[in-house]
């Protein structure tokens, strides 16, 4: 490095460096600032991935890297034109330039890694989803053949034995949607497919399907609608109806006394349109100011200890408000820790009947 006489140094140093010198650490760089005052350092996580065309991780890594103007002499080092510059002129190779090159082949290298990653993460959201739909098909089947016995049988253990069955396997299907959902969002292929329903109808598979889980954990279960809602409205009745399900779910599963409610109402917007505005509100263990960013977060779920038996993949809330922003909506959430939950969005929908055309 002094022989080639650079004009400036960049030097990165590895954090792992730093832990193993300690109090000796400043000697290296106390080293280069003898002969190169202009030095420039940093102290980070920096690690050499590819080395003279081999990959590999170098842990503990001290990388300097020395630019200057001039002519490349003959009274440089070899190894000072061993790279391909590419320059017109009297030979003279601008530091401008030096540092550019510097700076490509890093991005480079960094450009490639983000494509083998997004590469990888596209295999893994294609594999989630083939795996999805296989698991699927029999966890259905074992579901109908249960329903049969549930159907038939009048001996109460067996009863008994095939009512367990439907609770695990609409669990595990449960899971299986989860996890199929996230990888469909993951890979940009969930679409929203407006159709003409009914909000009442909606509310009251909602109902039928809560009503059961709510009753057996001893809840109230309350459902307050608005009764000048139009009756036909358009919109994706798949997704609004998922995601009431999923805020319903998690107010039954973290309430333990008290009432679940289902708020529906609405504003005119305009003619022809509406802002469907839907709460539930729990009286459930509520959540504290500092877990709401992970109420969010993939796979995370709040106080892991205090709800180790609540069933879930920690999906349903991340695919909740994934689900609301495809559908140009957000999730409110307002919470007082020990006290209960409320949660709440707007949805822009089409008053169908609002419309002449349409009546």
């Amino acid at each position: 490095m002094k022989a080639f006489g650079p004009e400036a140094v960049y030097m990165s140093l590895c954090g792992n460096r730093l832990q193993f010198l300690q109090e000796e650490a400043h000697l290296e760089w106390d080293y280069y600032r003898r002969y190169f005052p202009e030095l420039v350092y940093c102290h980070g996580h920096f690690e050499i991935s590819l080395q003279r065309g081999q990959g590999g991780v170098l842990n503990s890594s001290f990388v300097a890297v020395g630019f200057r103007e001039g002519k490349a002499g003959e009274d440089a080092p070899a190894e000072v034109h061993s790279q391909p510059y590419h320059h017109q002129g009297d030979g003279i190779i601008p530091l401008s330039y030096r540092m550019s090159h510097f700076l490509h082949m890093v991005t480079h290298e960094l450009s490639e890694m983000a494509v083998e990653a997004e590469a990888a993460n596209r295999a893994k959201s294609a594999f989630l989803s083939s795996m999805s739909h296989e698991i699927r098909t029999p966890i259905n089947a074992v579901l109908g053949m249960d329903e049969m016995i549930l159907r038939g049988t009048e001996e109460d253990d067996t009863y008994g034995y095939a009512r367990d069955i439907q609770t695990a396997g609409r669990s595990l299907l449960g899971l299986v949607n989860d996890i199929l959902d996230f990888s469909k969002i993951e890979a940009g292929k969930l679409s929203i497919i407006p159709v003409e329903y009914s909000p009442a109808a909606v509310m009251r598979d909602l109902v039928n399907l809560i009503q059961k889980r709510a009753e057996d954990k001893g809840l109230s279960l309350k459902v307050e609608m608005d009764q000048a809602m139009p009756k036909v409205l358009y919109g994706d009745e798949v997704r609004l109806k998922q995601v009431i399900t999923n805020l319903l779910t998690n107010g039954v599963k973290y309430t333990e006394t008290g009432t679940v409610t289902l708020r529906a109402g609405f504003k005119k917007v305009q003619e022809g349109q509406i802002a469907l505005e839907v709460t539930v509100e729990d009286t459930g263990i509520g959540i504290k100011a500092e877990d709401l960013q992970k109420l969010f977060a993939p796979f995370e779920r709040i106080e892991e200890k205090r709800n180790r038996h609540v069933e879930g993949t920690g999906l349903g809330m991340n695919i909740t408000r994934q689900l609301l922003s495809l559908m140009g909506s957000s999730l409110e959430v307002r919470s007082v820790y020990g006290e209960g939950s409320a949660f709440s969005f707007s949805l822009l929908q089409e008053s169908i009947m609002d419309k002449g055309d349409k009546k």
